[in-house]
């Protein structure tokens, strides 16, 4: 069996009782154009896949559409989306 981590240039460590987003340090690796899938996000995430690709539908983040069912993810777009959301939410009070 493959390791998780196999083939990617970082691999965010396990954050025992945070969400996965919140410590993005880890995440947003140095500058890359590396293009992940959502299958490659979400193990970065520690997320499922089909979460990654709801968000993507949702405009949560964003989403780089190569053809009409192939679609890709800049890690370091993400991370300046999920900071922003993270900013704004807090900003307001809490969650919504």
């Amino acid at each position: 069996m493959r390791s998780v981590c196999a083939g990617m240039r970082a691999c965010a460590p396990e954050k025992k009782g945070k969400a996965p987003w919140k410590d993005m340090e880890d995440f947003a690796m140095q500058p890359t154009t590396e293009l992940l899938t959502s299958v490659q996000l979400a193990e970065r995430l520690g997320l499922r896949p089909n979460t990654i690709r709801n968000w993507a539908r949702e405009n949560i983040i964003p989403a780089i559409r190569i053809t009409g069912k192939v679609v890709r993810f800049d890690p370091l777009q993400v991370d300046r989306a999920l900071r922003n959301r993270s900013d704004d939410r807090s900003k307001k009070g809490g969650a919504q």
